[in-house]
């Protein structure tokens, strides 16, 4: 399995949340998302899971060799501390 985040931005209204961000996690890494308030790290998890798209760039996983542009929702779990972000 493999998290391909390519030159991934996402914008709103005047401000700029993310921009030109890309990173793989490969299979049996641990990754974390670490920064201040207002860094992009909410706006990052919710395009992963598909909450809000990205304004440029790709989010894909591959999965034993199929590659995905969007990750399947069995595959990844999201507990935000807010509601809200459910249609």
């Amino acid at each position: 399995m493999e998290l391909l985040v390519d030159n991934v931005e996402k914008c709103y209204a005047k401000v700029t949340a993310i921009k030109n961000l890309s990173f793989i996690v490969n299979q049996g890494e641990i990754f974390a998302l670490l920064g201040p308030s207002g860094a992009g790290k909410s706006s990052l998890v919710r395009m992963l899971t598909g909450f809000t798209s990205l304004d440029s760039g790709e989010i894909s996983l591959t999965i034993d060799g199929q590659k995905h542009s969007s990750i399947p929702s069995n595959t990844l779990g999201y507990l935000p501390e807010y509601r809200g972000l459910y249609p």
